[in-house]
């Protein structure tokens, strides 16, 4: 009986986790949609695209130092090709990032 239950819980976790991507992913427009465009195809998880937003449209310097920070930490993939999809969107959401701050990033890696 524990086993459902436990079972039950999962399940229900994993639909509430997907229905909330999806509304997340109806709700995005324009530059907020293109911003995340890979995480919402590759991730399963809206905390993810939410604080991918947050870093794009908040403060620049702040942002460019998060995401140099979130391309040192990127982990490396694996041999499957699920581990190298997501490497790959995580790797392109952040240079894509980088690259719309139109700032001196040299200058905030030397710091």
């Amino acid at each position: 009986m524990a086993h459902v239950q436990s079972i039950l819980r999962r399940h229900t976790h994993v639909v509430h986790r997907t229905r909330k991507h999806v509304k997340v992913e109806k709700s995005l427009r324009g530059k907020a949609k293109d911003a995340v465009r890979n995480l919402l195809n590759y991730s399963k998880n809206s905390e993810t695209v939410m604080n991918a937003l947050e870093k794009r449209f908040g403060r620049p310097d702040a942002i460019a130092i998060a995401e140099i920070q979130n391309l040192r930490t990127l982990q490396r993939p694996t041999d499957s090709p699920n581990s190298i999809c997501e490497f790959a969107g995580d790797f392109t959401n952040i240079i894509s990032s980088l690259r719309k701050l139109k700032k001196n990033i040299i200058f905030i890696i030397q710091k």
